[in-house]
């Protein structure tokens, strides 16, 4: 668990964010190297008041807590530096330093976002059911939000028809909808980059969003 608690203390380094924390590991090439840093080597990458915080310890959160939390419930967790990290994530400008995890986690493509209105019509209905079913058979595995509606079906119908779902939470992985669970369990995952008891927020969403595309 000590890399999980090193990339869980720099996420919880206040004023720190997800750009400055890549921006440091591209660096060093080694999570490790950052806790070794100087102050000054430090100051020129990601500046003096987030150098700061991050050498005096100033977090918003206890990685030791997140890490009990994580053992007692049994949740898998991913690394940036993690080999099984998926790699398209990894590219972008902000990727989340932990992912929290349930279920059979596949991260190796290729995969389709569905996703869509909580409210469907019959149609918007049958021609996601369709379309799940043609992807499925080309052999994509369905990434969604969980959310009801489309996005709720679209994992539902890809289990149905045999294929893989993954399944990108805007809230910690505590707060599963248990229907939800109970469908994607034999046949895919459930993935989150907040902490396993964060409850869903309005900013959680959109965030959540990148990690989809």
């Amino acid at each position: 668990m000590e890399r999980l608690h090193k990339w869980l203390f720099l996420k919880a380094v206040k004023g720190l964010g997800e750009r400055s924390i890549k921006k440091l590991y591209l660096h060093f090439g080694d999570v490790s190297k950052i806790f070794e840093a100087s102050s000054e080597e430090l100051e020129s990458l990601i500046g003096k008041e987030k150098a700061k915080s991050l050498k005096e310890e100033e977090l918003s959160f206890s990685p030791e807590e997140v890490i009990k939390v994580v053992e007692k419930e049994g949740i898998g967790f991913l690394t940036l530096d993690d080999q099984l990290y998926p790699k398209r994530l990894r590219e972008i400008e902000d990727p989340p330093p932990v992912l929290f995890y349930r279920g059979v986690l596949k991260t190796k493509g290729p995969f389709v976002a569905v996703v869509g209105t909580r409210n469907p019509e019959p149609y918007s209905v049958s021609f996601t059911k369709e379309t799940v079913k043609e992807l499925v058979g080309m052999g994509f595995g369905v990434v969604s939000g969980g959310a009801r509606g489309i996005d709720f079906l679209s994992h539902k119908y890809a289990v149905e028809f045999g294929g893989y779902t993954l399944c990108v939470l805007g809230m910690g992985i505590l707060h599963l909808w248990k229907g939800l669970e109970k469908v994607i369990k034999e046949r895919g995952a459930f993935l989150s980059e907040f902490l396993p008891w964060e409850s869903p927020t309005e900013y959680a969403f959109p965030r959540r969003n990148r990690i989809i595309s």
